[in-house]
Order: C-alpha cells, then sequence, then structure tokens
C-alpha cells in the first residue's frame, strides 16, 4: 500500500472530490468476449482531468467545495450548478500485474477499455437519501458475471466486514436511529 500512497503523494494532494481518479484496488474477471474475458480493475477518472495542488499546500475543504458546486437546495435534493462527470474505464490486467494483491498499482501503461460516463447532478440528504441507507456496496459481491480470484485476502475480509456493515446499518434504521 505504501507504493500507492507514495505515488499518488508524488501527484500532489486532489484538489477536488471532483477532480481526482477513483482506483478500484481488485481485480475482477469480465466475460466481455468470446475468448474467455479478460482480468481488469475499475477506475473512474474526472471528465477535467486529476486537479492536484502543491504538496504542503493547506489541504482543500471537500465538503465546503461539495456546498460551493451547490445550488441553494429545495427539501432534500440539492442540484449541482454543474454536473460532475467521470469516465468509468477498466483498466486491463498485464504480466506482471497480480490479480491477489489489491496493494500493488498497476502500470499507466495497461490497455484500457472505456465502459461509460458517471454524472452526478444531485446530492440526496434528510428523508430523500432514507430509502437507500440499507444499500450496501460490497467488493467482494460483484454483479452477475463478473469474478474475483479468491486468493485476494483483502476483498475476501472487506465482504465480510461490508456485510456485517449492512446488518448494524438495517438493524439501526429498524430502530429509528440514524447510521452515522
Amino acid at each position: 500500500a505504501m507504493i500507492a500512497i507514495q505515488r499518488q503523494l508524488s501527484r500532489g494532494w486532489p484538489l477536488s472530490v471532483f477532480g481526482t481518479t477513483y482506483h478500484g484496488i481488485h481485480a475482477f474477471h469480465f466475460p466481455i468476449d468470446e475468448s474467455g474475458g479478460v482480468w481488469a480493475r475499475f477506475r473512474f477518472e474526472p471528465a477535467e482531468g486529476d486537479r492536484t495542488m502543491p504538496n504542503g499546500a493547506a489541504h482543500p475543504d471537500y465538503i465546503a467545495e461539495v456546498v460551493h458546486r451547490c445550488e441553494s437546495g429545495s427539501g432534500d435534493e440539492i442540484q449541482l450548478r454543474r454536473p460532475a462527470l467521470f469516465t468509468m474505464v477498466l483498466q486491463v490486467w498485464g504480466p506482471g500485474c497480480p490479480l491477489d494483491d489489491p496493494t500493488v498499482p498497476w502500470p499507466e501503461t495497461l490497455r484500457r477499455i472505456i465502459l461509460g460516463r458517471l454524472e452526478l447532478s444531485t446530492v440526496l440528504t434528510g428523508e430523500a437519501a432514507r430509502p437507500w441507507e440499507n444499500y450496501v456496496y460490497n467488493p467482494g459481491r460483484p454483479p452477475w458475471g463478473l469474478g474475483w480470484d479468491s486468493r485476494d485476502r483483502i476483498l475476501r475480509i472487506r465482504e465480510a466486514t461490508y456485510q456485517l456493515s449492512g446488518k448494524l446499518r438495517s438493524a439501526e434504521n429498524e430502530r429509528g436511529g440514524r447510521s452515522q
């Protein structure tokens, strides 16, 4: 993990939550063609490109930036002044890239497959967000058709942790409380 952290720090601090690439750390198997498919990692790359500030500069207040990008909201839905756009990309496995160790970054030179675009335009708060509170993203339970390397110990731990977290949040919500 230290290699990935050092690599990111050498680029500078992210200037924005909307201007940084989000790297999926686990490899998944995608059955995209008759040859059996490919192993790849997800990435969400900002349409405006990665924006950084020099190391040593003050750390930005990401929440303030989200508020700054928002119109004055009405009710529990806040519209962003302009959508945050990301390109969803698969970074395809290459020789020497481990499938079972997510702490090792893969080279930037690997083949890429563009899957689509993610557009974030609305922030849900309060009662509008409530129906979504019990949905749990669990990287150990990928969508139908995708597979993962069972030797990836970190993914196995995350699967159990996310499942427990979801159960705890559901129980809290059923009691009428709100999870943090």
